[in-house]
């Protein structure tokens, strides 16, 4: 038994599949450092594709279920619904419409760009229609936080947790993504990859174990603001 004209559109969050590598519509960029003192900020998306896209673009607070109109992050996004030609780019531009974030630390939410690829033309036979969501973070940033992200990362701590599993102590305002650890500082060993975000004045358990002296040196790997990796090399002490 064959199938004719299966139309599938996955146009409610919930069920969005979410695979970045399928999407067309890219975000050229990471992540979104946004100043609290800008009226607002741009994101550049590029469609790599051969065909025209639909695209959604909204922000959210990390309720990545949530619909647009049901978000509670306080970004507007424009334009929030266009049409993207083939090998062309767009620009987004972010608006912080809450000043009452905290000065004190670093605030994070998330920006969404969603895929709506065209119809098929009409000989064409069975087929499954994709919309394909990207996610990535939105940093909301102080102006003045009395050290740089590279400082606040060297302030990291690490201890063990009483099952002797690995937790990160964050004293600092910033957030940082952790994407590696090594247990040999300051060679030239390929970190252990983790994917781990720990949180001003937070801490985070990183669920491994990790053979450690009580007070030895450990390196961690996390994404700075460009992108890219940076190491670092902090101290702790076992429990």
């Amino acid at each position: 038994m064959t199938l004719a004209g299966i139309r599938v559109f996955f146009l409610m969050v919930p069920l969005l599949w979410m695979a970045q590598s399928n999407a067309s519509v890219v975000i050229t960029g990471t992540r979104v450092i946004y100043p609290l003192s800008s009226t607002s900020v741009t994101v550049r998306l590029l469609n790599d594709g051969s065909q025209p896209s639909l695209v959604q673009a909204w922000a959210d607070d990390g309720a990545g279920n949530t619909t647009p109109n049901e978000s509670k992050a306080p970004f507007l996004v424009t334009p929030p619904v266009f049409r993207m030609e083939p090998q062309a780019g767009q620009t987004l531009r972010l608006a912080l419409t809450d000043a009452g974030l905290p000065k004190d630390r670093e605030s994070v939410f998330w920006l969404n760009v969603l895929d709506i690829p065209p119809k098929p033309s009409e000989n064409t036979g069975n087929y499954l229609q994709m919309a394909v969501r990207t996610r990535i973070k939105i940093f909301a940033r102080p102006e003045d936080l009395g050290q740089t992200v590279s400082e606040a990362a060297g302030k990291l701590k690490w201890t063990t947790s009483s099952r002797g599993e690995l937790v990160i102590h964050n004293p600092g305002p910033y957030y940082f993504s952790l994407n590696g650890i090594s247990t040999s500082p300051k060679t030239a060993t390929t970190p252990t990859q983790i994917s781990a975000m720990v949180p001003p004045f937070s801490s985070t358990n990183l669920r491994i174990r990790v053979s450690l002296l009580a007070d030895a040196m450990l390196d961690i790997t996390y994404i700075n603001d460009y992108g890219g990796t940076t190491r670092t090399t902090i101290s702790g002490r076992k429990r």
